[in-house]
């Protein structure tokens, strides 16, 4: 369209320019609804370890996979005892030995817990009787030693050392340590490996 005298901006003389007129965000209802959505921030990636574990239906099932196998694990170690680990009469008892040049050491930790169902129904002194053995590849045993402890403060760590000069064991293939513990007509028992610390005497 040429410009001429007889028109004011491009439009001939006497006629109004065209108006458009519309609502912010109107033409947002003619686009499709995907994109509409995108557009608008509706389908924006979710962020947080959590809600992206659960935002998917494939998501959600490995997340409760995971949960149920983490779950099982701690339930299990719960239930399961160390075989180094008893607990006789509420008092909790853990063992461990060790080889140094000429002797075995064989230590017992005993303690009671305060929070303990045992000691909130009795909590009078426990004495601990210990028993313990050396035991060979064959299953042999071979006395070393025993103690007797008293637990009397709870929370609080009694130890019971036994040492023995292994001259006696020279001849056996010892293999590890067996404990038996006693205690208010309660019994159990313990087993642990010996850790050596001299590798060029070590018990055979």
């Amino acid at each position: 369209m040429a410009f001429g005298d007889d028109m004011i901006d491009g439009y001939p003389d006497g006629e109004e320019p065209l108006v458009f007129h519309h609502k912010n965000g109107e033409f947002r209802n003619l686009e499709v609804k995907q994109y509409r959505d995108l557009a608008t921030g509706k389908n924006q990636p979710k962020t947080g370890l959590f809600r992206v574990l659960v935002s998917t239906k494939m998501n959600r099932m490995i997340f409760i996979a995971m949960a149920m196998c983490f779950g099982l694990v701690f339930v299990l170690n719960l239930l399961m005892n160390k075989p180094n680990e008893a607990t006789v009469n509420g008092v909790y008892c853990n063992l461990s030995a060790l080889s140094i040049n000429d002797t075995l050491y064989v230590t017992t930790e005993c303690r009671i817990s305060s929070k303990s169902k045992a000691y909130r129904r009795n909590s009078k002194p426990r004495e601990v009787s210990i028993n313990a053995v050396a035991v060979d590849s064959q299953n042999n045993e071979f006395y070393i030693g025993d103690d007797l402890v008293v637990v009397d403060e709870p929370n609080t760590v009694i130890p019971s050392n036994i040492e023995y000069e292994k001259n006696d064991l020279e001849s056996m293939e010892i293999e590890s340590i067996r404990l038996t513990v006693e205690s208010g007509g309660q019994s159990g028992d313990l087993t642990c490996k010996i850790d050596n610390k001299n590798k060029s005497k070590k018990i055979k």
